[in-house]
């Protein structure tokens, strides 16, 4: 919303902006969407590692302990 506001308040105006978004396909916004949430999820591991580092980190090891409990090829 915040970026269709900036652009709506450049120089194209509201006119240019919905111009553009109209050639954009279904398939080119699924795309874009699924780039920004992998950004959005890394960004949001990051905080975590940074911030909440002993909680991120006994989840980390809970979910390496739940995979090698199903890995025959793991002692």
């Amino acid at each position: 919303m915040a970026y269709y506001e900036a652009q709506v308040r450049s120089a194209t105006g509201e006119a240019g902006v919905n111009e553009a978004l109209a050639g954009v396909t279904p398939a080119q916004w699924r795309e874009a969407r699924a780039e920004q949430r992998a950004c959005q999820k890394n960004q949001l591991k990051q905080y975590r590692f940074r911030h909440k580092r002993a909680t991120f980190l006994q989840g980390l090891e809970a979910r390496w302990a739940a995979v090698a409990q199903r890995t025959p090829l793991l002692p």
